[in-house]
């Protein structure tokens, strides 16, 4: 019993590291994100980063508008679900239900469809959990900001492997860095 609350106790200790000099070091501050440059063009309209391949909608407008497409031609009622707010769709004669939203802040946004009275999940892209449940995600970008975007860079690699520990005889899930530019040699 006391073996755990000691070391259940020593999770609160704080020490002050100091610098050379014997003074508090300094405290560290988050980096600041990205901001885009006041003159940043806009983004032009793309499909969202989370549809399927080929699939054009929900579609993100230049003006950060997203327009949704849902294709239930014996639904009486639908509304797309913005972060949590249900807006109402419009039925076209082919059974091609449509909203465009108004402006999004840039980031990532939850929704889904509400199919008469029914929480349902848009067919044409990724599904994710948000909200208690299983949801649709898209993304507006910030013009000029590209920070998160994926280039072509060079990359560092993880090895995976199992090898056996003679120390504690069992067998141990590793995860080997290597930088860029470096070959690691397989395991014998």
């Amino acid at each position: 019993m006391s073996a755990a609350i000691l070391a259940g106790g020593t999770g609160f200790a704080q020490t002050k590291k100091a610098s050379k000099d014997g003074k508090p070091a300094a405290r560290q501050e988050p980096a600041p994100a990205p901001a885009a440059p006041v003159d940043a063009p806009a983004v032009p309209a793309h499909p969202s980063p989370y549809n399927f391949p080929g699939v054009q909608y929900p579609r993100i407008e230049a003006d950060s508008r997203v327009n949704f497409r849902f294709n239930a031609p014996i639904a009486q009622k639908l509304q797309v679900s913005i972060v949590n707010v249900p807006f109402a769709m419009v039925k076209s004669a082919d059974g091609v239900w449509t909203y465009t939203s108004a402006p999004q802040a840039p980031g990532y946004h939850n929704y889904w469809m509400i199919v008469d009275g029914a929480i349902v999940l848009d067919p044409a892209t990724q599904a994710f959990i948000g909200y208690g449940h299983m949801c649709n995600a898209f993304e507006v970008p910030e013009p000029g900001v590209d920070f998160y975007d994926i280039k072509d860079v060079p990359h560092s690699n993880v090895l995976i492997k199992n090898c056996f520990a003679k120390t504690t005889n069992t067998w141990r899930h590793i995860l080997v860095y290597t930088p860029r530019d470096k070959q690691l040699q397989p395991f014998g």
